[in-house]
């Protein structure tokens, strides 16, 4: 003779994603990962804001000076590749990672993992590159194009160009 056993799994709450900041730390979904890429966008394009605010007061009116010269070129520089290299690729990367699966039918990225980590090597290499502004030497000066001349100047008198290169070489291009 057989015995039926009743077995109620009436608890679900294994399922779904993690709880907390756990979820997005670990995070394979591609969704979730399109969302961290388009926050981090978005907080780098109020801090690129604030700085632009900081520019256009110091051009307000001829002979003002809210800020020491050298700071304003190494602002200019810092804005620039803030703006680039902070807001526009990363949001864009957002939406490709939120659209693209759902546009071809995949269930998630290739490589989700890899994806997570690219993410998060972003808020590392921008804090780095945001320090130079508070470090003895100052930051970059040479404008966000890198224009040659400048960079040389700035490779005489700044200690930080190699950390400057380090920043942007850090940053995830997918």
């Amino acid at each position: 003779m057989s015995a039926v056993i009743e077995n109620h799994h009436d608890d679900h709450g294994h399922h779904g994603p993690a709880k907390g900041l756990k979820r997005w730390f670990y995070t394979t979904n591609h969704k979730d990962i399109g969302t961290l890429y388009l926050w981090f966008s978005f907080a780098m394009f109020l801090i690129g804001g604030a700085m632009a605010m900081i520019i256009r007061a110091e051009l307000f009116q001829p002979g003002m000076q809210i800020v020491e010269p050298e700071f304003y070129n190494q602002m200019i520089t810092l804005h620039g590749l803030i703006m680039i290299f902070g807001g526009v690729m990363p949001a864009f990367v957002g939406l490709a990672n939120w659209l693209v699966p759902m546009m071809i039918g995949a269930p998630d990225m290739a490589l989700p993992r890899m994806n997570n980590l690219s993410f998060w090597i972003l808020p590392f290499a921008f804090t780095m590159m945001l320090s130079t502004l508070f470090m003895e030497s100052g930051g970059p000066a040479a404008g966000w194009t890198l224009y040659p001349l400048l960079f040389q100047l700035l490779m005489r008198h700044q200690a930080q160009p190699s950390l400057y290169f380090l920043c942007i070489l850090w940053e995830p291009h997918q």
